[in-house]
């Protein structure tokens, strides 16, 4: 083996982590942004993800794009263990919207306004 097959070796190799680096660097350019903490959305302005993703896009320059699944996303990002989803999406755990008081009740459920029923 010359010393030119040992560097073209190297050079090879050198090319493919690039390669692979760029392609984990874009999987970071995917965001779960749904406004909840799973990421589902749910009771969130429809507009939310569309207007925080633009303005991502517009503050850091970089081609940032909304999750085509918000909640697996948060579960690939590893910020919650399957366990961990599955104890947050228990029947018993989920969130119910509560009726307002005071003098802009309606005596309608707000859905923007969450508690536990």
């Amino acid at each position: 083996m010359t010393l030119g097959q040992s560097f073209e070796a190297y050079t090879v190799n050198l090319e493919g982590e690039v390669e692979q680096l760029t392609h984990n660097a874009n999987l970071f350019l995917e965001v779960n942004m749904g406004a909840t903490a799973i990421g589902t959305g749910i009771n969130a302005d429809p507009d939310y993800s569309r207007k925080v993703i633009g303005h991502l896009r517009d503050v850091t320059g970089l081609d940032i794009l909304l999750a085509r699944n918000l909640v697996e996303a948060t579960i690939e990002k590893q910020l919650l263990s399957k366990r961990e989803l599955d104890e947050i999406l228990a029947p018993e755990h989920m969130i119910r919207p509560k009726k307002l008081d005071g003098p802009r009740s309606t005596g309608k459920l707000d859905p923007w306004i969450q508690g536990s029923a």
